[in-house]
């Protein structure tokens, strides 16, 4: 296995990070969180998230140290943030279809989102994926959520190659048919 800096697990909110975190917790990965965002009913396995990581790994060089051979959760709008000089990041990039993350959104905050917000976020992903192409210290792989809900194999496979000892039966029994929520 190539040596990472550290694991970034990214994507858009909903799009399947957290279940991406889950993996790598089966496989004994260090994971960084801070514990705050506890367990509900739209993740009842947990969010594995930062409060505040955007700005924390945009300012505090401490934190940076910190996450040092761990993975962690950046949203794609904060990943521009993590510094360009520390060697390589493995990034996990989370996608899913846009319309179930709107449903899955609208659920959590209780409300339809507006046109704009759903451009918005349309243009962030791809946004987030032209950035990183362009940076030499990330190495991508991309996952789709619901490919890896009705074929895990495949999409676990495209994130088991960056392991060694990596164990695909943990990490598909991560896989829950019964917690895709907000299915299209």
């Amino acid at each position: 296995m190539m040596e990472f800096y550290s694991i970034i697990v990214s994507g858009l909110p909903r799009s399947g990070t957290s279940l991406i975190m889950q993996i790598l917790k089966s496989q004994n990965i260090p994971i960084f969180e801070d514990g705050i965002r506890k367990p509900d009913i739209n993740n009842v396995n947990g969010y594995f998230e930062v409060d505040r990581v955007g700005q924390k790994i945009k300012t505090d060089r401490g934190f940076i140290d910190s996450i040092k051979g761990k993975s962690i959760k950046v949203i794609a709008p904060f990943l521009d943030n993590l510094p360009n000089d520390l060697g390589k990041y493995l990034v996990l990039f989370s996608s899913r279809k846009f319309d179930e993350i709107f449903k899955s959104m609208e659920k959590m905050i209780g409300r339809e989102t507006k046109v704009e917000e759903r451009r918005g976020l349309i243009l962030q992903q791809s946004r987030s994926l032209d950035m990183i192409a362009t940076r030499k210290d990330f190495d991508l792989v991309q996952v789709n959520f619901n490919k890896m809900i009705n074929d895990p194999l495949n999409e676990i496979q495209k994130i088991s190659k960056k392991f060694d000892n990596f164990d695909m039966d943990k990490a598909i029994a991560c896989v829950d048919i019964c917690q895709y929520n907000n299915r299209i």
